[in-house]
């Protein structure tokens, strides 16, 4: 299977992209769209996953982006979970050589690691995509130091946000660049009704998000008004709990989890409200759907989410892990058709702020860069 991927024998330029898998998720989704700008450029582009290919990708790619499934090169399932990811390495790492990429993209903390271990000698300028807030999410001591080790020899460490940047010591700070995710403008608008019935929110269903908190604060606000709906759109490994959460306070009939969905903006642009009360964020695209769509928003004040949302402008914010603040913020929405009027009208400009040209720019200029550094 790694003879699949190996180079063409052509003077097109080739860029790998390497990431942990293709499901759903914002760093999934944004390196999708890079691929396939890529590809439209007339590149030759292949993208390496720790995965296997039972793990088809959720996000539509080019017809002419290649996949290489890096545990399909093993029997995955015979070894434990350190070996899998030693084998993924090794695979990785013959696949690289094969392909002979210009350059190679990687992202999120862990992957970024272990592509910069396995690319080493090769030739190929490594970028590297930050994609959380590493002041919040912890890898652990001996992958952090590993992380500002090995980031020094990334070509570029692509972060959100300067907040982000500020992480890293002194000495990295030379290869660090700022590129904020691009919003796409959605082509439907929600519209404000007198009535706020269906609240939702979106993301991976895990510790993190706070959705915990929002159904506390639901169950709350439930008894005083009667037709408010909650909505959980996403998938992960809280399910089972929250599930629990909802049999035990009875409130089947009045929340819902339904689940990932890749109609996302069909569903926001049905809805009222959009709350969002997550623990920690690096550059959420769920509340940048949620804001583009113009749903009043209600968000934790954690770095991704007051990136997006000025306070009192366009979204209210909260202090992180205060279920108080959350209700009372969800109430007042409800209770003022006229402020969720005034904050949506705002909230829509969000594409404007962070568009998606400058988002493409930003990245066709460090990867342009690279290119023409690289030695092969």
């Amino acid at each position: 299977m790694i003879a699949r991927v190996g180079a063409l024998g052509t003077k097109q330029e080739r860029l790998a992209f390497v990431i942990s898998s293709l499901g759903l998720g914002g760093a999934e989704r944004d390196l999708s769209v890079c691929a396939n700008f890529w590809a439209s450029e007339e590149k030759e582009v292949c993208i390496f996953a720790f995965t296997s290919s039972k793990n088809p990708p959720v996000y539509p790619l080019d017809a002419r982006v290649r996949l290489c499934f890096l545990k399909d090169h093993f029997l995955a399932e015979r070894f434990c979970a350190s070996l899998r990811r030693f084998l993924c390495m090794v695979a990785l790492r013959h696949a690289l050589r094969a392909f002979r990429p210009h350059v190679i993209i990687s992202y999120v903390d862990i992957t970024n690691i272990l592509t910069l271990l396995v690319s080493r000698g090769l030739g190929a300028p490594v970028i590297v995509a930050e994609r959380s807030d590493p002041f919040m999410y912890k890898i652990g001591r001996f992958c952090d130091a590993l992380r500002r080790r090995t980031y020094r020899w990334a070509r570029k460490v692509v972060v959100q946000t300067p907040t982000v940047a500020s992480y890293f010591p002194r000495s990295l700070q030379k290869n660090i660049c700022v590129i904020p995710n691009g919003v796409r403008s959605p082509s439907k608008h929600c519209t404000i009704r007198k009535n706020v019935r269906f609240l939702v929110s979106s993301g991976r269903l895990d510790a993190d998000k706070g959705f915990d908190l929002l159904l506390e604060s639901c169950v709350q606000l439930f008894p005083s008004h009667p037709s408010l709906q909650l909505t959980l759109y996403g998938e992960g490994p809280y399910r089972v709990f929250l599930e629990q959460k909802i049999r035990a306070y009875k409130v089947e009939d009045r929340v819902s989890l339904p689940g990932a969905t890749t109609e996302i903006e069909e569903m926001l642009a049905r809805a009222d409200l959009f709350a969002f009360p997550s623990r920690h964020e690096g550059f959420p695209n769920a509340l940048c759907e949620a804001m583009a769509v113009g749903l009043p928003v209600v968000a934790s004040n954690c770095l991704g989410n007051r990136t997006l949302v000025r306070d009192g402008i366009d979204g209210l914010l909260v202090p992180v892990g205060d279920g108080a603040a959350l209700t009372e913020k969800i109430a007042f929405l409800i209770d003022h058709p006229e402020e969720r009027q005034r904050l949506s009208r705002n909230a829509r400009r969000l594409p404007e702020r962070f568009s998606e040209d400058r988002n493409r720019q930003l990245w066709k200029s460090v990867i342009t860069e690279a290119i023409a550094e690289s030695s092969l």
